[in-house]
């Protein structure tokens, strides 16, 4: 009792939730004693017929905005709070108005009152999560694009540039070389450009570190999707509880699907403590992580928001920062997003490429955008959302494979900001070639999908975008997915040139000789520039990798160039498949060795 007084005062909430929050007393003994108190009704979900969304009611009191109208299996109506909101105070001013007002009131906990919206509810706010953005926003889903449509649309991105090159440039191996120049060439000055933020990235994007006691914080949502990750489970459960950050303020959602049979039963097992709350997403096409946090975020009670995969490991520190960079920051900034990197990566030769680009893209590229007022593609965990903003913006696309990059195109077109945050989060790299591939084949579908549904009309990303945020789109999107399309093919020129014996006669050697200059000063820049990337994030993110694994970059890029072909043809193929990464496969993954040692 002691210490809950003390955190009752440090947080500047009333004792009564200062115990729920160290889970020194259940909700439901609470609501056992705030029954006897004030003899009202404890409502159990089964003894409900069905929740009334729709029926008012009329008061002042600030209670009143968390009442959920309910009606009981015997006829009877009732004004229905969350225990977890209720103090004996509160509720005595509360029942002084409604009966009064001749309102009946009960009680039962929130994850009774989640069930039953979920239980009631089920097919509308699935159906919600499912085509809420298509709605909110038409022809900005990828799953109202059909497959032919898609193909169209792919034609019509396509198809003018070919004709440009066929019908007005002469025959000639330069007029070829010239563009994939210019889409190699781009590429190489961002990331050359991207170097000079690297070594002030935490100065420019840093949190001032101002007086923020924790009595000012607001309620923080956490989304966790889940889906066939049972052995993470008590990995992502730890590492949220270290969280600095006031429990009683901590809303953590653990989102499962509702044919993930292992993970609930060993969830059902355990006592989570009191800020976790388990969300069931019902089954409906497709079966994707963005419909999952779409349907979540109808329950997210929080001002803030920020998604974590099962296997993060944030810094404790991570929210409290976020909260001072949004309060320092314009209101327009809807969106904070904080650096990745991999707890894992000097497990293996994959591990420490995949380290190198991800130092590359969160130390440089994504500081540079940001510098330059260009669209940032977010990352897949560790975003930081205002709550407001990001329902406005339509949540996620359920049909989108890479649904935080959408999601940070739309949150540009809407004029909202996207700031880096000085903050890290450790994930597990994958650690295997097949994994990976079917990990990267996902990200550059998504990516795929993500640039056609916003060229669908070129006029029109134009004036949504206006011109520096369409030049943005294309040297992000266009170049990166060009450059990976076009490198076998370049390299296999090359080797070819310096193996076959010659077969282009003196007549016609001009042309030749200069594309294959042009080849060579591609792939020399290209690589140059990479190299200087990785070795100055590297160094600015203190990871201790060796040159002669940035030297290998070039056969990184091969695989993934052979995940870009496979992500094409799955584009048209299956193109809301979702290939799940398995997490938690690591021999480094440190929770998992602490946590088998406690055991």
């Amino acid at each position: 009792m002691g210490s809950a007084s003390v955190l009752s005062k440090k947080w500047n909430i009333p004792l009564e939730h200062a115990l729920l929050a160290t889970d020194l007393i259940s909700p439901d003994q609470y609501a056992r004693i705030i029954t006897d108190a004030f003899r009202i009704e404890f409502i159990h979900a089964q003894s409900i017929k069905r929740p009334l969304i729709k029926k008012s009611c009329r008061g002042r009191h600030r209670l009143l905005k968390s009442a959920l109208w309910i009606l009981s299996k015997d006829g009877r109506y009732f004004l229905c709070l969350p225990v977890e909101i209720l103090t004996p105070q509160n509720l005595s001013e509360l029942l002084v108005e409604t009966r009064t007002a001749g309102l009946p009131v009960a009680i039962t906990t929130r994850a009774q009152l989640t069930w039953l919206l979920s239980n009631f509810y089920a097919d509308p706010l699935a159906s919600f999560a499912v085509n809420g953005l298509e709605k909110k926003f038409p022809g900005e889903s990828v799953g109202h694009s059909t497959r032919p449509k898609l193909v169209v649309r792919f034609a019509r991105l396509l198809v003018p540039f070919f004709l440009g090159l066929v019908v007005v440039a002469p025959p000639d191996p330069v007029w070829i070389a010239l563009p994939l120049t210019i889409i190699f060439q781009l590429h190489s000055v961002m990331r050359l450009l991207a170097c000079r933020y690297c070594s002030d990235n935490r100065n420019e994007s840093g949190v001032d570190r101002i007086e923020q006691t924790e009595q000012s914080l607001p309620i923080y949502t956490i989304l966790v999707p889940l889906y066939r990750e049972a052995n993470m489970l008590q990995s992502i459960i730890y590492n949220l509880q270290k969280l600095d950050y006031p429990a009683a303020k901590l809303d953590i959602k653990l989102i499962l699907e509702e044919d993930d049979t292992q993970s609930l039963s060993m969830l059902s097992r355990m006592t989570l403590p009191s800020m976790f709350e388990l969300i069931v997403v019902p089954p409906a096409y497709p079966q994707t992580k963005p419909k999952a946090l779409n349907y979540a975020l109808t329950f997210a009670r929080g001002a803030y928001l920020v998604v974590y995969d099962a296997e993060d490991q944030p810094e404790p520190d991570q929210l409290k920062n976020a909260v001072r960079l949004f309060r320092r920051s314009p209101l327009e900034v809807a969106c904070l997003q904080a650096r990745l990197s991999f707890y894992n990566m000097h497990e293996n030769w994959l591990t420490r490429q995949f380290a190198i680009e991800y130092a590359a893209l969160f130390q440089g590229i994504l500081p540079l955008l940001q510098k330059l007022g260009l669209p940032m593609p977010l990352g897949g965990t560790s975003n930081h959302f205002r709550v407001p903003f990001l329902r406005s913006a339509g949540g996620w696309d359920a049909f989108n494979v890479t649904e935080d990059a959408d999601l940070g195109i739309r949150l540009y077109k809407q004029d909202f900001k996207i700031l880096m945050l000085d903050s890290t989060t450790y994930e597990e790299a994958t650690t295997g070639i097949p994994a990976w591939f079917r990990q990267r084949t996902r990200w550059l579908k998504g990516w795929m999908q993500t640039y056609i549904v916003h060229m669908r009309n070129p006029l029109d990303a134009i004036r949504e975008l206006r011109l520096k945020g369409f030049l943005g789109l294309q040297l992000i999107f266009a170049c990166i997915l060009a450059s990976a399309f076009v490198y076998p093919w370049v390299c296999a020129y090359l080797l070819w040139q310096f193996v076959a014996p010659p077969v282009i006669s003196d007549a016609s050697h001009f042309g030749y000789d200069w594309f294959l200059m042009f080849c060579l000063a591609n792939l020399g820049f290209s690589l140059f520039a990479s190299m200087c990337l990785g070795l100055t994030a590297l160094r600015s993110g203190n990871h201790n990798i060796s040159w002669v694994n940035i030297c290998a970059l070039p056969i990184y890029w091969m695989l993934i160039s052979v995940a870009v072909y496979r992500a094409f043809i799955q584009l048209f193929v299956s193109p809301s498949y979702w290939e799940k990464t398995e997490h938690g496969v690591s021999c480094q993954m440190p929770i998992y060795k602490n946590l088998m040692h406690r055991k």
